[in-house]
């Protein structure tokens, strides 16, 4: 009979564990991002992406706790008719029941009234990078702490998004938009 190093099966589940985390904030990453696209967020959604102490800092503002998360994304949900974010390169780094996460992204907002494909549509894209931390919770991983830095746009933009991006009336950087000069 051959003895079993039992170090060995303490790496195997060091490892496994290691991956099933990172999987795991991947699919929270998704999950939020996904509700986004499909427009299905409500208090159960939040409690399943975020805990009780979440803050969130995006373009069009910032919130504090998960109580009306849902409203709050829903106020700057309200101005697109659909949307559709691509994410790519997951940067995760465990700390026991605590993880810092980010990943960058690329979102079409389809403007309100806007027909349905194939015709053409006004589109507003952006690019940026998600930033945040999660937690481990009873009930697996969730976002404490989410922020939108947001690298380049174009296409005709939100007034209202585009006057807390600039701390401006927004009319400068919509008009060029519209314009197609910036």
């Amino acid at each position: 009979m051959t003895a079993v190093d039992l170090s060995v099966l303490d790496e195997v589940v060091v490892a496994v564990r290691r991956l099933s985390d990172r999987a795991d904030l991947a699919d929270l990453a998704d999950r939020y991002l996904r509700a986004l696209d499909e427009g299905s967020f409500d208090q159960e959604w939040a409690r399943s992406v975020f805990t009780e102490d979440v803050e969130l800092d995006f373009p069009p503002g910032g919130h504090h706790g998960v109580a009306d998360v849902d409203g709050f994304t829903r106020g700057f949900m309200r101005h697109w008719d659909r949307t559709h974010h691509n994410v790519s390169h997951y940067a995760i780094d465990l700390d026991g029941d605590r993880a810092a996460l980010a990943w960058n992204v690329v979102a079409i907002h389809v403007h309100r009234g806007s027909p349905p494909p194939p015709a053409s549509a006004a589109h507003f894209y952006l690019g940026g990078r998600f930033e945040g931390v999660a937690r481990r919770t009873r009930g697996g991983w969730r976002l404490c702490r989410l922020t939108l830095r947001v690298v380049w746009t174009t296409g005709p933009g939100i007034r209202a998004i585009a006057q807390v991006m600039t701390g401006t009336d927004g009319e400068q950087v919509i008009t060029t938009w519209k314009d197609g000069t910036a």
